[in-house]
């Protein structure tokens, strides 16, 4: 047999643990996932070495201090005893209820009222279950914000704003509620339908009235067949003819000069009555009867023809009736012949406006149609005035014909015009004449004289013509004059003088072509002409003073040249010598003096040298010299 002795070295204890307690749980129920707290002794410090089961399903330990501990509802677990085991020592605690999750479940609402309903009127209630606990009601929005309450408790949807409910502007309200129970929450879609209920209702109104109505005059009320409101006018025609008392509904007349048969026989209007937020129209029909505002009477007169302008002819007659009031207003509309008469707007006085149409002999009767106007009505007249023949003075004149030679002085007598006149003398006057200003006539005497001697020229004016008036008060006659030239043998400067052109003398004979050059025409002496055309150059008669000049000088003196008025003078140039010299084959020593060199326009030898000529027997000699040579020069310009 074996014995075994168990002893202890020294006098060290072995640590005994002490025993953990429950002393109780920070809550008895929840859910799962709730955080429970449990106090007590003895549980250490480290969560390692403690245990926490709910009816014996193990807990999650978040923290561990020697009185309390620090826990969670585990999944799964079910109501029953909380134990705690810390190492190996266990402890059993108060039993835990474990609860279900928290539901909430809300229905949607729709319902149907009548529009206008007050504030705190009942609209519905809300039907919301949860599984435990209370339910807490709220609205999350409304489509016409404000326009519901609901009790938090109850669930009870009320009237909030009364204006809302109005079913011609809002016929459906919609809103979300939420429903809570605690953390949980449902929601649920509301709908209010309005029933529309009738606010006001109005009749039409039609009435006859005699037209000039004064205004604010009373034409009636209109008919309020439900409710009560505010009336206004919407559209009217004419525009502003009627108003409307927006209380009363009383219709006045607004613009008296709208209520005219002649331009309104109807009035029409749509008037509105406002109750609420609902508003109805009605017509307005007003029927106006013509009342007589004017009246005209024809007229028939009779003038002596030949008045005088403004004369009085008669006055149209019209009136107003009594009690109608008004400004009358005359116009004549047509009359024949027109613009015979002229009449007073405001009388209806008819004067004479036309005095050639008051002409027995052409007008023996004048008609016309006058109106009268008072407010929009107009009344047509007839006028008839008969023009009375009266003796009127006549005169008769003879034509006129003479032949004489030209070149007559002036006031030379051609003869003298016949006239005869029945009342008084004749005067006698020219009313046109070919060429103008070329003869005269005695007012009295009918004597014809010559006026300017320059329009007798038989190359000119083979034949001079005019018309002269003999007239006698009214009375006008004409007689035709014609004066027939005959030719007188003249020089070609005579010619010239007399206001020919060297074309027309050469058309005349063209024999005379070598007698034109060298004749004064237009401040010179002709030295080239165009027979084509006409056109040509005129020269100098002489060298320009204060020469000889060097070829720039001449130029300078030249194109300053002022002579017989014109101022258009320069140097000929090369061409322009050319045909000048070449006249001279046509007429010796039409060109003098003979040998003076003369400067030409145009130059050579980059300006160094200028076109220098003098004249011949039968030409030019010449060519071009040095600028600074000193020469004559004879200025040309164009005709």
């Amino acid at each position: 047999m074996i014995t075994v002795f168990l002893f202890s070295c020294g006098d060290k204890k072995e640590e005994v643990q002490p025993q953990p307690t429950i002393g109780s749980l920070s809550i008895s129920e929840g859910v799962v996932g709730t955080n429970v707290t449990i106090t007590g002794t003895n549980f250490g410090t480290l969560a390692a070495d403690v245990e926490v089961t709910f009816n014996n399903t193990k807990a999650v330990v978040t923290n561990v201090t020697p009185t309390a501990i620090a826990t969670t509802v585990p999944t799964g677990a079910t109501s029953g005893n909380v134990n705690v085991k810390v190492k190996l020592l266990q402890a059993s605690g108060p039993s835990f209820t474990v609860l279900a999750p928290i539901t909430v479940s809300a229905l949607p609402l729709s319902v149907t009222v009548n529009e206008n309903l007050s504030v705190g009127a009942l609209v519905g209630t809300l039907s919301a279950t949860t599984n435990r606990g209370n339910l807490i009601y709220s609205l999350a929005s409304q489509s016409v914000a404000g326009a519901m309450s609901i009790n938090s408790t109850s669930g009870i949807l009320t009237v909030a704003n009364a204006t809302a409910f109005d079913f011609e502007v809002n016929p459906t309200i919609t809103a979300v509620a939420s429903v809570a129970n605690g953390t949980e929450t449902a929601t649920a879609n509301i709908t209010v339908t309005l029933n529309n209920v009738t606010d006001v209702a109005l009749g039409n109104f039609s009435t006859t009235v005699a037209e000039n109505q004064a205004n604010s005059a009373v034409i009636g009320t209109m008919n309020v067949l439900t409710g009560a409101g505010a009336f206004a006018i919407t559209t009217q025609t004419p525009m502003g003819a009627l108003a409307v008392n927006a209380t009363t509904g009383q219709l006045t007349v607004a613009n008296g000069a709208s209520f005219d048969f002649e331009v309104n026989p109807t009035i029409a209007a749509t008037v509105s009555l406002s109750g609420g937020s609902e508003v109805k129209t009605a017509s307005v029909t007003i029927t106006l009867t013509n009342v007589e505002e004017v009246t005209i009477s024809n007229l028939t007169a009779s003038i002596a023809e030949n008045p005088a302008a403004n004369a009085v002819i008669g006055t149209v007659a019209a009136t107003i009736p009594v009690g109608v009031g008004g400004t009358m207003a005359y116009a004549i509309t047509t009359q024949s012949p027109a613009g015979a008469m002229a009449i007073n707007t405001s009388t209806g006085q008819l004067t004479v406006a036309t005095v050639a149409s008051f002409d027995f002999e052409t007008n023996p009767t004048i008609t016309a149609q006058a109106t009268v106007t008072n407010r929009s009505e107009v009344k047509t007249a007839s006028v008839t005035i008969t023009v009375a023949d009266v003796a009127e003075p006549t005169v008769t004149v003879s034509n006129f014909t003479a032949s004489i030679a030209e070149n007559a002085a002036a006031a030379s007598v051609l003869g003298t015009l016949t006239a005869t006149a029945t009342l008084g003398t004749a005067t006698f006057s020219i009313s046109s004449q070919t060429p103008a200003g070329a003869i005269a006539v005695n007012a009295t005497t009918g004597q014809l004289t010559v006026a300017d001697a320059s329009k007798f020229n038989f190359e000119l004016f083979p034949t001079i013509t005019a018309n002269v008036l003999a007239t006698n008060s009214s009375a006008t006659a004409t007689a035709t004059v014609t004066i027939t030239l005959t030719d007188v043998t003249e020089t070609v400067q005579k010619r010239l003088d007399d206001g020919e052109t060297p074309l027309q003398i050469y058309n005349s004979n063209n024999a005379l072509l070598n007698e034109i050059y060298g004749k004064t025409y237009r401040g010179g002496l002709i030295a080239t002409f165009n027979t084509a055309n006409g056109t040509g150059v005129i020269m100098t008669a002489a060298a320009i003073a204060g020469g000889p000049f060097t070829y720039l000088n001449a130029v300078s003196a030249a194109n300053n040249l002022v002579l017989n008025t014109f101022e258009d003078w320069r140097l000929p140039t090369e061409t322009e010598v050319n045909s000048i010299c070449g006249i001279l084959a046509s007429v010796p020593n039409l060109w003098q003096p003979i040998g003076v060199p003369y400067w030409g326009q145009t130059t050579c030898c980059g300006g160094g040298g200028a076109n220098n000529y003098s004249f011949g027997n039968g030409g030019c000699s010449g060519g071009f010299s040095p600028i600074s040579i000193l020469s004559e020069a004879r200025a040309v310009r164009n005709y």
